[in-house]
């Protein structure tokens, strides 16, 4: 885990799936990343 006093990155975990996963399927956010992903 990496800890500033704004910032904390740490490992995904299983309670971060949701939000992960409407994330990774919006247009929006992925538009410079590639396609957006699907739950398959």
């Amino acid at each position: 885990m990496i800890q500033t006093e704004r910032l904390t990155l740490r490992p995904y975990d299983v309670g971060d799936y949701e939000a992960y996963a409407a994330m990774v399927a919006d247009p929006v956010v992925v538009r410079h990343a590639g396609a957006p992903m699907t739950g398959e």
